[in-house]
């Protein structure tokens, strides 16, 4: 919980979200980028490059934000002082990361 008094607050809540504020801007932009190199290569492949991009930002958004929710509440276990929580809240960050990065690669050997 942030303490300080007035406007302080919010200038430190805005530094603290930055980073995140960032990682959620970057993909579209990515992929505003890749689509302008696209457009001249023809409508064939914009309509393949659309939907390949769909289906990954799509899994990419759900992944993210299961390991936001994750991390999360092991920042929230850690706050509370609370040892046990934070430690079944780590074990489930990991489980989440090992379970994405898992069925990523087992999505990208299927489609090799």
């Amino acid at each position: 919980m942030i303490t300080t008094a007035g406007g302080d607050s919010h200038m430190r809540l805005l530094r603290l979200s930055a980073l995140a504020i960032l990682n959620n801007v970057a993909a579209p932009l990515c992929s505003a980028l890749k689509l302008s190199m696209l457009c001249k290569a023809g409508t064939a492949s914009v309509a393949a490059y659309a939907g390949v991009s769909a289906v990954v930002d799509c899994s990419a958004s759900i992944s993210n934000f299961v390991v936001v929710v994750s991390m999360a509440r092991v920042g929230q276990a850690r706050g509370a002082n609370d040892m046990h929580a934070l430690a079944t809240a780590i074990l489930s960050a990991i489980t989440a990361a090992a379970g994405i990065g898992v069925s990523a690669a087992a999505v990208l050997w299927l489609c090799r």
